[in-house]
């Protein structure tokens, strides 16, 4: 019912390069968040995103990963760029990262707001 470092790296290969003793401890960190009572059939698919936004947010190398938001605007000449900060940016840290937002749409799916607490 966990993944392993394997399967991880085979359903988001964009995570190839990160070394297997970092994806596992994000893996357990994950597995020690989530109800599989609560996730059921969608307990991969939640420790999976969760997972990813771990790593890309604390990964190896310390750094934020994709951490901003979407481009709202850039400029060339004197390399400038503005993020979003939607509502899904605001809601928690896990709106920051693609992984974040799905792994958010997926506690949505799997529990009513009443009972985020367990999720």
């Amino acid at each position: 019912m966990s993944l392993t470092p394997s399967q991880f790296k085979a359903a988001l290969p964009e995570f190839g390069g990160v070394e297997v003793t970092v994806i596992q401890r994000f893996l357990d960190q994950a597995a020690r968040n989530l109800a599989s009572a609560v996730w059921e059939d969608r307990y991969d698919d939640g420790q999976l995103y969760l997972t990813a936004h771990l790593v890309s947010t604390f990964g190896s190398n310390g750094s934020a990963g994709d951490a901003a938001g979407p481009i709202t605007s850039k400029r060339v000449g004197e390399v400038s760029a503005s993020y979003a900060v939607g509502e899904a940016f605001k809601e928690s840290a896990l709106g920051v990262t693609k992984y974040g937002r799905q792994y958010l749409e997926l506690r949505a799916l799997v529990a009513p707001a009443a009972c985020r607490c367990l999720l």
